[in-house]
């Protein structure tokens, strides 16, 4: 019994795909489905249902920002000189389960060091610790809890002061109309991408 849990935990675990009645696995994490790469791409799918999972998934992701207070709207007149307004874009995968995601990440790699983030160093569990820790688990018969934060993320607070351009599809899923040459979005939590994401997320944590 073990040996077949430590196996389960090296491979990516799916018990629908087979009627057998017995355990799938399969291995590897390559992409099986072509994602759309822009916003356009995902929110105007020619496919029906592709269509309508991927707008659920950008709806889900805007209103996730919304609820958490992400970013408020500020003119791009007003951001200091020596600041740089870095862009964003949208990262869509359909995962193996079935799971459509649609993330918005900023391009973290126009930030400037000193100046948008000082820190971006986060504690990181190694993998040989966590497989440890699972092994215990098992050879112990105790009793674990696995806990899983979506839009983790999200629950950072920025320190800094980070502007972005307005997120593409804004107009088209929020119904508003905005300049883009006069308008963008002072960043108040982190979002994915940002240099300083997953430490602002393990200090909240």
């Amino acid at each position: 019994k073990t040996t077949r849990e430590l196996r389960r935990l090296q491979t990516w675990y799916n018990p629908t795909l087979t009627d057998m009645g017995e355990v799938a696995f399969v291995g590897g994490t390559d992409d099986l489905y072509e994602n759309p790469e822009k916003f356009q791409g995902a929110w105007n799918h020619p496919e029906e249902v592709e269509r309508k999972q991927w707008r659920l998934a950008i709806l889900k992701e805007f209103k996730d920002m919304e609820e958490k207070k992400v970013w408020r709207k500020f003119k791009i007149a007003d951001i200091p000189k020596d600041r740089r307004l870095i862009g964003c874009r949208w990262v869509n995968k359909r995962k193996r389960n079935g799971v459509y995601r649609a993330r918005l990440v900023a391009l973290g790699y126009s930030q400037i060091p000193g100046v948008d983030f000082t820190e971006s160093f986060a504690p990181v569990i190694l993998d040989v610790t966590f497989r440890l820790i699972c092994f215990l688990i098992l050879w112990h018969d105790w009793i674990a809890e696995i806990v899983d934060i979506e839009t983790a993320f999200l629950y950072g607070d920025l320190e800094e002061e980070i502007f972005m351009k307005i997120p593409p599809g804004y107009e088209v899923v929020v119904n508003k109309q905005v300049n883009r040459e006069k308008e963008c979005v002072l960043l108040i939590k982190t979002i994915y991408g940002l240099s300083q994401f997953a430490r602002q997320f393990y200090k909240k944590l």
